[in-house]
């Protein structure tokens, strides 16, 4: 099932100075089922994702080198393929752990991963650091774990989970549930249609339209949602230290429940049942008599709520 039709398409040499410079450029081919699960693990690199045609994965890796030891770094990565039932498990490493000593400019060590996937299909993909890319119109489910680098997802059908210890996460769109983490770094959301799970630990957090229910948590960073006029979940937006803001349909049904620890709430619509008027550190009722939970916290700051017509704003 392992097809390795071309390898080594391209090596080449340069002398800038005292330091050389080399290219490693290879391409893979593995038969796969329908709608398989594809997972892809590199040591380093990005990795990015395109459509292919049914049946088969293919995988371009590109890796240059600069430095005295460019060749030999470039001769040991590996790449392994563990095709099973109809998926594929691939992992690019590096034969030698070692650390490189050097008394010139830091040595060029980069890789770039293309894979090419049958739709649908379910991807699970890592990588220590680089970025993490798949394409637009995407079918299928997908996880993204990155050590250091950024995470790109497009417009997807399918449930998104990206998680990045240092980096962005940026989600088109998603037909389904969406889990996206940043310990240090923004998350960037557009339409979600599924439930939406965000936590920033240091960064912002911005979603454009929630259908599903939200919950966002921002331990150091700002929260700006926008709520659709028909919210089918709850919503739990809270943030430490920053402010919280949300624009709201005024047709919309829903129970506001915001507050503040230090800050004030300043709300441009005006539920029953209210507890306290805007600009206090509180304000609860139920917006055209109730409906889906709002809750809104902000510790540190203020929550801003805006009254902001959906006009539509569905899926295609």
């Amino acid at each position: 099932m392992f097809n390795k039709f071309l390898s080594f398409l391209a090596a080449s040499f340069a002398l800038i100075g005292a330091v050389s410079a080399a290219e490693r450029v290879e391409s893979y081919e593995w038969l796969v089922g329908d709608a398989p699960i594809i997972k892809v693990e590199a040591f380093k690199g990005t990795i990015r994702v395109e459509p292919a045609e049914s049946g088969k994965v293919e995988l371009s890796l590109e890796a240059q080198a600069s430095g005295r030891n460019a060749e030999r770094w470039l001769e040991r990565l590996t790449v392994k393929a563990s095709p099973f039932g109809a998926g594929l498990v691939t992992a690019v490493k590096r034969a030698f752990w070692g650390v490189e000593f050097t008394t010139d400019h830091l040595p060029m060590r980069d890789i770039t991963l293309v894979l090419r996937v049958p739709q649908p299909c379910t991807l699970d993909l890592k990588t220590g650091f680089g970025h993490i890319e798949v394409a637009n119109e995407f079918r299928g489910n997908t996880r993204a774990r990155v050590s250091t680098g950024d995470i790109f997802i497009g417009r997807v059908d399918g449930s998104v989970n990206a998680v990045t210890q240092s980096g962005n996460v940026i989600i088109s769109r998603a037909s389904g549930d969406v889990t996206a983490r940043s310990h240090l770094g923004d998350l960037q959301v557009g339409n979600v249609k599924g439930q939406a799970n965000l936590r920033a630990d240091h960064g912002n957090i911005d979603v454009v339209n929630s259908v599903g229910g939200l919950k966002a948590k921002s331990v150091n960073g700002n929260i700006t949602a926008g709520m659709s006029l028909e919210i089918s979940g709850d919503t739990h937006l809270e943030a430490a230290v920053g402010d919280v803001f949300v624009a709201i349909d005024p047709d919309s049904f829903l129970d506001v429940r915001a507050r503040t620890t230090w800050g004030k709430v300043n709300s441009a619509l005006d539920p029953q049942g209210v507890d306290a008027k805007s600009g206090d550190s509180q304000l609860r009722g139920l917006l055209n008599g109730g409906g889906a939970l709002m809750a809104l916290l902000a510790k540190g700051g203020d929550v801003h709520i805006k009254s902001v017509p959906t006009y539509g704003m569905y899926f295609d």
